[in-house]
């Protein structure tokens, strides 16, 4: 996922990753040694020291919730790791994200319209 991919420990990982998933189909890819130099020209230190820092591609956004909203997603990602636990990979990905949301998510008010005439 993404957040691998920013994340100094695993990105170089995750493009090494890729490399072999595209050399056993044919493609020439860049020898083993290469691979952490090119993902990071390839990312950008402004990108990575950014996303390090804010942890969000943007400035100006961080997304919020209610908690009805957050136990939602939590639900769904733990019906998503049972149904789909025989994929090592994608159950990785998905307790990432459910450890995620559980412990690092905003949790906002719910909106309500005061301005508008009832």
């Amino acid at each position: 996922p993404f957040e691998h991919l920013m994340d100094f420990q695993k990105g170089p990982a995750v493009v090494k990753n890729l490399a072999h998933l595209l050399k056993e189909a044919g493609f020439p890819v860049a020898p083993d040694e290469d691979l952490p130099c090119l993902w990071y020209k390839g990312v950008g230190r402004e990108r990575l020291e950014h996303y390090y820092n804010k942890k969000y591609e943007f400035d100006d956004y961080i997304p919020g919730y209610t908690a009805p909203q957050k136990q939602a997603m939590l639900a769904f990602l733990k019906n998503m790791t049972d149904e789909f636990s025989a994929d090592s990979g994608l159950v990785a990905v998905l307790q990432d994200y459910y450890n995620s949301i559980r412990d690092d998510m905003p949790i906002d008010t719910p909106w309500t319209n005061k301005t508008a005439s009832e």
